[in-house]
This record gives structure tokens, sequence and C-alpha cells, in this order.
């Protein structure tokens, strides 16, 4: 995805969970690793946003996860693993980063 569409698509997102007072300052790419996902600072104002947070983009296959993922499962999950970790976690007291929000688009 070019910087531009991700940059549009993260400002309809911040939108949509913070309100349209909120707006998108800046969007930075973040050192990534070896996998599929790639990591974006947003700087955000107004409304209910939070300074900054941390977009997640995972692409890059016609697949709906990336093969590591995939090899845990013997049928497609209900939901990306990162998100039930991130509830199991909260649930028995981890300290973890607030999590606003998830896309499938």
């Amino acid at each position: 995805m070019e910087k531009k569409d991700i940059e549009r698509l993260a400002a309809e997102k911040i939108d949509a969970c913070f309100g349209s007072h909120s707006r998108l300052l800046s969007l930075t790419a973040l050192a990534g690793d070896a996998s599929s996902r790639r990591y974006y600072r947003a700087l955000l104002d107004g409304g209910a946003a939070p300074r900054s947070a941390v977009i997640m983009e995972l692409g890059g296959s016609a697949l709906p996860l990336s093969s590591e993922e995939l090899a845990l499962f013997k049928e497609p999950p209900r939901e990306l693993p990162f998100l039930n970790l991130h509830r199991f976690l909260s649930r028995v007291g981890v300290r973890l980063p607030a999590l606003y929000g998830h896309w499938v688009d």
C-alpha cells in the first residue's frame, strides 16, 4: 500500500475510533522485521484521541494471516491471534498498551 493510501485509511480509522474532532497530524513508518506486518507511528490531535498511537498493517499476502500464524491452526481462526492474546493478558492483570480498534478490510 502506498504512503498516501495508508495515510487516508489511517485518517478514516482514527475518525471512526475517536470522532470527527480527532485528526491525523503525521504518519511515520517504523522499523520492522521479516514478517508481513508494517508498523507506523501516528501523531494525533484533538477529540478523545491520544497524542500518538502505533498502527499495524497486516498485509502483503493474499492470505488473511502471515505464515507463522497460519501454522498454528488446523482451521482458519475466528479472530487475529494478537486480539486473543491481548484479551487474555489483560484479564490476568498484565499492563498492556491500549487497543483502540481493529479492522479487516
